[in-house]
């Protein structure tokens, strides 16, 4: 829809303007790319007597002086003007020579510069005098000047517009004043003149919109200057980035951002490609390119983006390429056990979770130690980054090297077209996990020791350092201090991995978390199996508690899997935890009867895993640290079992 305001001076015309309009519809037909215009019509003589709501339109047709006014008070309306035509001009003067007294003629025209336009040439076309009179106003005062100026020329015959013909006839003035009539051929030319401007200004509008939809849709900012550094056009990002707003529109850049390198490089026609720059201290990559019409310079456009945009843009193209395969799924809300112990390291977890310091998980085979690795990493903030594990004793020394740090196209035979990237660069702005820490080679711990120290990698066969920000979270079960003192890891490593520990504490210390893990996992069997669901009795819980689980929390989950698919009663006895047992390396404790005692091989079995700690290691505190007891424990439970102390 399209608003049309007609301003005339007169009421008396107002019936011929609508008629016009509505016959210009009929025979031209709508604009193809507009469906309807509508048309209001308002009475203005001067600029005195327009309105706001009389501008409150698409276009605006009005005539001479007030075309004028409306277009200098109004910069931004788009203004069409009734034209003049000569023959108009040319009525008014054959009117005035028939109220011509004497023999003398001279005739003035008066009017904007549209009448002295269209009535220049007629004196030679009519031969006859004819003398023009630029009129700047439609004050009353200035009216009078004119006219009187006039005829102090000896003008008898005076064309004027409809303002200087009223007031001469309200003020009864004995001047033969005659009225350039507007005629329906002026109204139709401006109609179809609004309505060709009207489609011109749509087509404008809907590439406008576009350009700008464009423009904030990008994740760049975009300034655009013109050939003397002003600004002309401007993006919300580019808005938001430098905290300026199209008020700016018309400034210099240099009087925006006085003094600063943004500035300078956006000065003169020098381009520029990815050039860091500070601008309201904020880091920001800025590219520069040049326009050019033909030959000439017109201007440039900007382009930029702050340095954390693009850093975290690159972190989310980074996990959308590559998180697949290296993501943490576990939570603490996932670790069973209600154990004190257990509470406490959860506890522990969650306060290391809160920083980026490395973080060195120790504790027996099946305990846990990648579930509270990734736990830690998904309360953390770079939860949305990559959690990279990594198995130091699953890859030979050579293979370790290049997965960790990649290679290079053609690094050496066999290398992957292109290259590839290492599990230190995929694990950016995340975690890498580094299990059983102790069967790194020793050639590889000096170089994992300059990357905790300096967050950079190597590619193999590159030249360049590659920035990488990670966090280290290592896993071991070996007393991982021992394996310093024997020379096989580095010391100055063991205390870079070493910064904050967490030591998980086997099933037999927390054995009243041995029937929730149980539970929990022969529920999950009946569900993954479709079979009725099971459970413990009570005898039977108490009777698992006596049991030796060398494997931990893995070891137990087999042990569900297997006891869910042979037990068919609902309710699993201690009959049927025995007899599976003694279908495995483990020895069933006898069940007791009535208030007999448990003849257990639990004491066999801990006596035989206490001397194997203590062969192994060279002092009591070293062996007790390995079983994860303290060395008081570890001191009664050798008194207890006859070992020689």
């Amino acid at each position: 829809m399209v608003r049309i305001s007609f301003l005339i001076p007169s009421i008396e015309i107002a019936e011929i303007v609508e008629n016009t309009f509505n016959e210009h519809n009929e025979i031209m037909g709508h604009t193809r790319s507009i469906d309807q215009y509508t048309l209001k019509i308002h009475i203005a003589p001067t600029i005195n007597d327009v309105l706001d709501e009389m501008l409150d339109s698409d276009i605006i047709i009005a005539r001479g002086l007030l075309a004028d006014k409306i277009e200098e008070q109004h910069p931004n309306l788009v203004v069409v003007r009734i034209p003049i035509s000569g023959s108009e001009i040319i009525r008014a003067i054959f009117s005035g020579l028939n109220k011509k007294e004497g023999d003398h003629t001279k005739i003035g025209v008066l009017g904007a510069y549209n009448i002295q336009y269209s009535a220049s040439g007629l004196d030679k076309l009519l031969n006859i005098e004819l003398a023009q009179y630029q009129q700047h106003t439609n004050k009353p005062e200035d009216i009078q000047a004119d006219l009187d100026m006039m005829v102090s020329d000896n003008c008898n015959v005076i064309i004027c517009g409809y303002n200087t013909f009223h007031y001469a006839k309200e003020h009864a003035l004995n001047y033969n004043c005659n009225i350039v009539a507007m005629s329906k051929e002026s109204f139709f030319q401006a109609i179809t003149e609004a309505k060709h401007v009207a489609k011109i200004r749509r087509q404008e509008y809907e590439s406008a919109i576009q350009h700008k939809a464009i423009l904030d849709s990008t994740t760049e900012g975009i300034l655009v200057l013109n050939s003397n550094e002003e600004i002309i056009s401007l993006n919300k990002v580019a808005g938001d980035i430098l905290g300026i707003n199209e008020k700016t529109k018309g400034k210099k850049l240099s009087q925006v951002f006085r003094f600063s390198k943004f500035a300078r490089i956006a000065k003169g026609t020098i381009e520029c490609e990815h050039e860091i720059v500070q601008v309201n201290e904020k880091s920001v990559v800025l590219t520069k390119t040049n326009l050019h019409l033909r030959n000439d310079f017109i201007g440039s456009v900007l382009s930029f983006q702050k340095t954390d945009t693009i850093q975290r843009e690159e972190i989310r193209i980074r996990n959308k390429m590559y998180l697949k395969g290296n993501e943490a799924f576990y939570k603490f809300d996932d670790i069973l056990g209600d154990s004190p112990q257990i509470r406490e390291i959860i506890k522990t977890a969650k306060q290391y979770s809160s920083v980026n310091s490395n973080i060195l998980i120790t504790g027996e085979t099946g305990t846990g130690k990648e579930i509270f690795a990734q736990s830690i990493h998904n309360n953390s903030a770079r939860k949305s980054g990559a959690f990279v594990a990594i198995n130091c004793a699953a890859l030979s020394p050579s293979l370790l090297e290049s997965e960790l740090f990649g290679y290079t196209d053609g690094a050496f035979t066999g290398a992957v077209k292109g290259g590839k990237q290492g599990l230190f660069e995929l694990a950016h702005s995340g975690t890498c996990f580094l299990d059983e820490i102790s069967e790194l080679p020793q050639e590889m711990q000096g170089r994992l020791l300059r990357v905790i120290q300096e967050r950079q990698v190597r590619r193999l066969g590159d030249d360049r350092v590659i920035p990488i920000d990670i966090r280290i979270i290592c896993a071991t079960n070996k007393p991982l201090f021992n394996e310093v003192k024997n020379g096989k890891f580095r010391r100055d490593l063991f205390y870079r991995l070493n910064v904050l520990k967490i030591t998980i504490p086997p099933l037999r210390e927390r054995r009243n978390d041995i029937p929730i893990f149980m539970e929990n996992f022969i529920n999950q069997f009946c569900i993954q199996f479709h079979s009725e669901k099971k459970h413990l009795s009570t005898a039977a819980k108490e009777y698992i508690k006596n049991l030796y689980w060398d494997g931990n929390v893995r070891e137990l989950k087999n042990f569900c899997e297997c006891l869910t698919v042979t037990t068919e009663s609902t309710q699993i006895q201690e009959h049927h935890i025995a007899a599976l047992l003694d279908q495995t390396y483990m020895k069933a404790p006898q069940i007791s009867q009535g208030n007999g005692k448990h003849q257990s091989t639990k004491t066999i079995i801990e006596k035989q895993l206490i001397e194997e700690a203590l062969s192994a290691s060279d002092s009591r505190a070293a062996a007790a640290h390995y079983l994860g007891i303290s060395t008081t424990t570890l001191w009664r439970k050798m008194k207890k079992l006859n070992i020689e102390i």
